[in-house]
């Protein structure tokens, strides 16, 4: 079965946005296009894509299932264009990024980059989003995707996410009426500071009883029972658990992920490896929205 890349496209365009009209805004093409390609699809499968109604246009089953295989077509697609697009180039590609996010995507995005640009090499550093973005500005890095603190604008949002409270029940239990015992990065740090700003806004009295730099030893520290934290939807590590609604902590506010770059001449490569990051994150915001499992997730306990 031999699948037409404008009609993949028009089809990623539709699941993403959830509108035949807005798909059609984000193609350049008349919403008649749009819905002819959709239906030269699924005359091609042989099997629906979309229910569409007045109001809502959401996915059936194969349209889920399509999805996952038409995105990498495209990604293939546009990165064999750009290939051959661009000049073969060399050097050192200065990365920094927060723990959290190398540890869930970051390696899809290298495979991409690695493919695109076999000749470049990579220094990769992670840590605290606050000193990264200080060796950004000393030019010590080319890139740095990093959490932005609680009213600051600094960098290009990629999206938000939803924190999450988690631990082990019996951290919270112990305390009882005491102070809630807290686990959460040094400062300055954007998660200790949404979660010191929930509690200090919903009146519950806690206490820093462990802190870290990085995530190893704020991992170590909740599964130790010292006390609870947060993390960000998607990137909760596998040995952590979530702590229930009920257990009468406030709401967190999501978490902002933002990417930064030098602002002086830079290579081809560093505007290539942000869009690669740019539209991993698009992806996974499309998939995080219309992934039924994702609302589960988003619902500790």
């Amino acid at each position: 079965m031999n699948f037409d890349l404008d009609q993949l496209r028009a089809f990623e365009a539709v699941m993403r946005l959830r509108s035949f009209r807005g798909a059609a805004d984000a193609i350049g093409r008349p919403q008649s296009s749009i819905s002819q390609q959709i239906g030269r699809l699924e005359g091609q499968i042989g099997r629906a894509l979309f229910v569409r109604t007045t109001r809502r246009v959401d996915p059936t089953p194969d349209g889920r299932a399509l999805l996952a295989y038409a995105r990498s077509v495209l990604a293939i697609a546009a990165e064999a264009r750009r290939h051959f697009e661009q000049p073969a180039q060399d050097g050192v590609l200065r990365l920094g990024i927060v723990e959290d996010f190398a540890l869930g995507e970051l390696h899809l995005v290298l495979g991409l980059f690695r493919r695109q640009y076999p000749r470049f090499g990579l220094s990769l550093r992670t840590g605290l989003s606050a000193r990264l973005f200080r060796d950004l500005d000393a030019g010590a890095l080319d890139i740095v995707l990093g959490k932005r603190l609680p009213g600051r604008s600094q960098g290009h949002l990629l999206y938000r996410r939803p924190l999450i409270w988690c631990g082990r029940a019996d951290a919270l239990a112990e305390a009882a009426d005491a102070p809630v015992p807290v686990v959460t990065y040094t400062e300055p740090s954007s998660m200790r500071a949404l979660i010191v700003r929930a509690l200090e806004r919903s009146g519950r009295s806690f206490r820093i009883v462990a802190e870290s730099e990085g995530l190893t030893g704020i991992r170590a520290a909740v599964t130790a029972g010292f006390g609870i934290t947060a993390f960000s939807e998607g990137f909760v590590p596998a040995d952590v658990p979530h702590l229930a609604r009920d257990v009468g902590l406030p709401t967190l506010e999501p978490v902002e992920y933002v990417i930064d770059q030098r602002a002086y001449p830079r290579a081809d490569a560093v505007d290539a490896f942000i869009a690669l990051l740019s539209a991993s994150a698009a992806a996974l915001s499309a998939d995080l929205s219309s992934d039924p499992r994702a609302a589960a997730d988003r619902a500790p306990g």
